[in-house]
């Protein structure tokens, strides 16, 4: 991010919201199946960051975790921080993106 000049609260987020989506290509995954991998990508005004994993089950958003619960509240993070993110199906895994719109001043809110 320092390359394109992204700090502050953009880089808090972005940061935060790859945090979740890593946590849960780790969960995803299994030993011996296809190696994790992030990536991400500034394009027309937009940060999109992702995870690769190689687990074939559709991430769940899960809005009734309970708030004291450690797992299950990253999607429900994603989905409030990010402009937009979904899920691409590979042949084998899938990728989970996230997007933050970028702006001259930095961060764009939804």
């Amino acid at each position: 991010m320092r390359v394109w000049h992204i700090g502050g609260e953009l880089a808090y987020i972005a940061e935060l919201l790859l945090s979740e989506l890593v946590t849960n290509a780790v969960q995803a995954s299994t030993p011996g199946a296809t190696p994790l991998g992030i990536r991400f990508a500034l394009v027309d005004g937009r940060l999109r960051l992702a995870g690769r994993d190689g687990s074939d089950e559709q991430p769940v958003m899960n809005r009734d975790t309970e708030e004291d619960k450690e797992c299950g509240h990253g999607l429900v993070l994603v989905d409030a921080l990010a402009h937009g993110w979904g899920v691409d199906r590979r042949a084998t895994g899938k990728t989970v993106w996230a997007e933050v719109a970028v702006t001259v001043r930095g961060l764009r809110c939804r």
